[in-house]
């Protein structure tokens, strides 16, 4: 699972879900992700997401970002299906 988050997540590239509903992981300041950035952000997300503890934390952060996105230096952008990027 870490290798196909870390290469779905990282270098412009998206997984299969991601691109089904048009969202891009980013760093914060608009760049593609790094491969070292998307694996933290994995290992974050596991317990973050397995125990509710980054859903229930997006809804008090001011960005509305998930718990493992504010500790990786991440966002999810919306791009609308069908646009060329």
């Amino acid at each position: 699972l870490l290798l196909y988050f870390r290469w779905g997540w990282s270098l412009g590239r998206c997984t299969l879900p991601m691109q089904t509903l048009g969202l891009r992981l980013k760093m914060r300041d608009g760049r593609d992700v790094p491969p070292r950035t998307a694996a933290i952000r994995f290992v974050v997300a596991l317990p973050s997401v397995l125990l509710g503890l980054g859903f229930l934390w997006a809804i008090v952060d001011r960005d509305g970002q998930t718990l493992h996105d504010r500790v990786a230096g991440t966002r999810l952008v919306y791009i609308p299906v069908g646009k060329v990027i």
